[in-house]
């Protein structure tokens, strides 16, 4: 809601369709609000802007949302808590640091600071700790997030929520998870008024927000409620600042449609995927983005994919593997990858001959992960099974996923289980 101060006096306007609401009072009190309903939604518009061009012309200032005002910034305390997030160390010196700066929070009262707490408490509830205790502190959680999260959000908040386009999870306070969009087909933005295209202003707005520079995790599916526009201009918004503490990126997503028949002649669900488009914002990954472990892909015309030796995952799901993924993959060096999911929608055997292959692609690629840490492998088809198995003895997989298994394929599984007995 804009919100706007002069002196001693405060004004805050809102607009739903043809409904304004207007409160006003003096400065640290509740004030009055009044509410009024035009017949039309162009009337409505055209009475709220000219009745903020009116409080303007009086010397009104608009202000940001009343929550951020509450927050206290210490930038050493808060460096302190970025640097031991560090997804390589224990948590134990992280869990010190954010104790440190809930204090200090507490101490100016901020909420921030019992956020943390809580959160401490949590995490440090062992066995012996009886359940109404641990209720108690999710209860007084919730509330204080049901409390806050509208003042600190403004206007982002309506869009928050299951089913809505936009979820957040908090931690200690801070934003620790987003996940923007929808399922492909699915975005409406017509629904929340907001007068826009697509979900990408929303984003440059809240990756400027001060509570998400915490961030570890962030999604982003379907942004554009056409699906025509690629995840070029979202990734170039993600790389415009550094997200030091973020540790999983996923782009695109994915909504299964009718059953058809597949080129194998099975009914399977038609799936219909986001288009990710090329990928050239990642190429710095390793400077934005510098403890970035994990990326997911879910979508069509990917592209090829940059040099990201940083990642220990990748999970990908694509329509088929192309040329330009096909090569990246096998180029580019992995020396810490210990996840590489791959699974192709629309062929059963994306490294065979049909599609441009032998498996001998397939093969120079496990042969150059059997040497890092690759212990979890997810691929499709007779072809990448038999490199596999032929490549048994030197890689050291923990776990093995075979998508879309034939019964040929299966018999053949069985007939060397022998080779997977560590898996």
């Amino acid at each position: 809601m804009p919100r706007f101060e002069s002196e001693d006096r405060f004004w805050e306007i809102e607009r739903d369709g043809r409904k304004i609401r207007i409160r006003w009072g003096l400065l640290g009190e509740d004030g009055e609000q009044t509410v009024r309903v035009e017949h039309f939604v162009a009337v409505a518009k055209r009475q709220f802007e000219e009745a903020i061009e009116a409080k303007l012309a009086e010397g009104y200032v608009q202000v940001e949302d009343v929550g951020l005002r509450d927050l206290c910034h210490n930038p050493s305390l808060e460096g302190r808590v970025v640097e031991e997030l560090d997804p390589d160390s224990d948590g134990s010196a992280a869990s010190i640091a954010w104790v440190v700066l809930g204090d200090w929070l507490s101490a100016r009262g901020d909420v921030r600071g019992e956020l943390i707490a809580i959160d401490e408490m949590l995490a440090r509830r062992d066995d012996m700790s009886s359940s109404y205790e641990h209720a108690q502190l999710e209860r007084r959680r919730r509330a204080l997030l049901e409390a806050w999260v509208p003042r600190w959000l403004g206007d982002l908040a309506s869009l928050c929520g299951p089913g809505r386009p936009l979820e957040l999870q908090w931690d200690h306070g801070w934003i620790a998870g987003v996940r923007m969009g929808t399922a492909p087909g699915r975005l409406d933005l017509s629904d929340w008024r907001l007068g826009l295209r697509d979900l990408v202003p929303v984003l440059e707005y809240l990756l400027e927000h001060p509570l998400v520079w915490m961030c570890r995790k962030i999604t982003l599916a379907e942004l554009d409620p056409r699906g025509r526009r690629d995840y070029s201009i979202p990734l170039g918004v993600l790389a415009v600042a550094p997200r030091r503490t973020l540790v999983r990126l996923e782009l695109g997503d994915f909504t299964e449609g009718e059953w058809a028949r597949d080129q194998s002649g099975n009914y399977r669900p038609k799936i219909r995927l986001s288009n990710l488009g090329p990928l050239e914002p990642l190429a710095g990954i390793d400077q934005w983005a510098p403890r970035l472990r994990a990326l997911r892909l879910v979508g069509r015309q990917l592209g090829a994919l940059p040099p990201m030796p940083q990642l220990r995952a990748l999970e990908m799901l694509v329509p088929t593997l192309t040329l330009g993924v096909r090569g990246s993959l096998i180029r580019n060096p992995w020396p810490r990858l210990e996840r590489l999911w791959i699974r192709c929608v629309e062929v059963y055997d994306p490294w065979s001959r049909e599609q441009l292959g032998d498996g001998t692609e397939l093969r120079g690629l496990l042969a150059s992960l059997s040497s890092a840490s690759l212990r979890e492998l997810g691929v499709q088809g007779p072809t990448a099974v038999l490199a596999v198995l032929e490549l048994a003895d030197r890689l050291r997989l923990r776990e093995l996923r075979l998508h879309r298994i034939s019964e040929s394929t299966a018999r053949l599984i069985l007939d060397h289980a022998e080779r997977l007995r560590g898996v």
